[in-house]
């Protein structure tokens, strides 16, 4: 009896401390959602507006020790059903019991892989560079860690044609479109300097538009505090083949300088300058509109005009003025006040925008935008908000054809927008 007692205690004990390595060991789980919800107005001309959409990201995280699996899921839906909306959301009409649950991000990371400072991550997961790609994308990726600063080497996969690169034929089926970047983050203090070298490779049997691609870009971010100033400047230059008929040059630069007045207020001057083609972008063998062509591979970020660049936290609902991308660049200049009082915030901002190169009948002028933004803070990182964007416009009645009016000469325009955010 007492042997038996003695193997129980033992067991228990045993029990005890294996449950609490095991619980030691066990993932940690975390969760949080971010969002907004929002209505919109705006008129250009003829053309009026009117609209409401929400757009909610749940986001999942488990971690365990040095690996970790993260998953977004993004909802977004516009209030009301239409059977014929071209906007990518399930609309939501009366039950409102669609199917719009879409992966945003899905990825699985190591840190400390192998040495201390080596990561590893692969999966689906947002890629960001100023002036070269502001996406989501499937990719794997090696980054190490070097006291300094940090290495990152990123494999994006654009295109998967066919899974087989080689039939039974014994013939090569060379499908795929590649971008490989290679960014190096230097800190030097308050000083940030990071070059990055993005290349872009496509097979002979990939998609027309993108056969036999082979394009590099190089590129330099500056960013850095000095007292009361801070600076962000990115220059980037692109050369090399779009596919086997077009070539690709040019080059574009950003820069924002800010000046914090006091606590309370922030004064901001800043600048965008793209490249454009000057002959007929559609029949011309060459492509010289940087903003253009990077977007059209990777998906550029978006600029600082609510409007006129899609500068707004919003996304998509700017997409009637949008201009960003022209196809004869696009120069802006201008300046924001950004205003921070307890729970209020608020930003103006005036920009002036034209295109690079005027259009054969020797316009290139976009307009002048005003934007307003005000926010309230009604519980923690949680908003109620309204944002103003105005265009007077310009002469220009390309691009896009957005501001166009039967007299060639682009029509103001305006949009409100106004809702609730929230990060939880």
């Amino acid at each position: 009896m007492k042997k038996y007692l003695a193997v129980l205690i033992a067991l228990l004990f045993a029990t005890g401390a294996f449950a609490q390595e095991a619980e030691k060991k066990a993932a940690e789980f975390k969760y949080g959602i971010s969002g907004n919800v929002f209505g919109v107005t705006g008129k250009h001309d003829d053309y009026a507006e009117d609209y409401s959409r929400i757009r909610l990201r749940p986001k999942f995280a488990a971690t365990n020790g040095n690996v970790s699996s993260v998953v977004t899921l993004e909802i977004q839906q516009q209030f009301g059903d239409d059977d014929n909306a071209a906007d990518g959301t399930d609309d939501a009409g009366v039950g409102t019991d669609q199917k719009d649950v879409k992966i945003k991000h899905a990825y699985i990371a190591v840190n400390d892989a192998f040495v201390q400072g080596l990561s590893v991550l692969g999966g689906l997961n947002a890629a960001f560079f100023p002036l070269i790609i502001d996406n989501d994308v499937a990719m794997a990726q090696v980054a190490y860690d070097f006291g300094m600063g940090k290495a990152t080497l990123t494999n994006m996969k654009l295109i998967e044609d066919d899974v087989a690169d080689n039939s039974a034929d014994d013939d090569e089926d060379e499908d795929d479109a590649n971008a490989y970047m290679l960014d190096v983050n230097f800190k030097l203090g308050s000083v940030n300097l990071r070059p990055a070298l993005t290349v872009l490779k496509a097979g002979d049997n990939a998609t027309t538009a993108w056969k036999e691609a082979n394009l590099t870009n190089l590129a330099v971010n500056f960013n850095g505090a000095f007292g009361a100033v801070d600076v962000d400047a990115t220059a980037a230059y692109l050369t090399g083949d779009v596919n086997d008929k077009t070539e690709a040059k040019g080059y574009a630069v950003d820069c924002a300088v800010g000046f914090k007045a006091n606590d309370m207020m922030k004064i901001t001057l800043f600048g965008t300058y793209s490249t454009g083609d000057e002959d007929d972008p559609l029949t011309d063998d060459e492509r010289t509109s940087y903003l253009e062509v990077m977007n059209d591979a990777l998906g550029v970020p978006a600029g600082r005009l609510y409007l006129l660049q899609d500068g707004t936290h919003l996304g998509g609902a700017k997409a009637p003025y949008y201009e960003h991308t022209n196809a004869f660049g696009i120069m802006v200049f201008g300046f924001a006040a950004d205003i921070k009082v307890d729970k209020f915030s608020a930003t103006i901002q005036y920009g002036y925008a034209s295109t690079a190169e005027d259009n054969a009948a020797g316009d290139g002028f976009l307009g002048h935008e005003v934007d307003l933004y005000g926010a309230y803070e009604v519980a923690p990182a949680t908003s109620l908000f309204v944002e103003v964007g105005y265009i007077v416009a310009g002469d220009d009645s390309v691009g896009n054809g957005s501001l166009d009016d039967v007299a060639g000469k682009g029509a103001d325009a305006y949009q409100v927008s106004y809702g609730i955010s929230t990060s939880l």
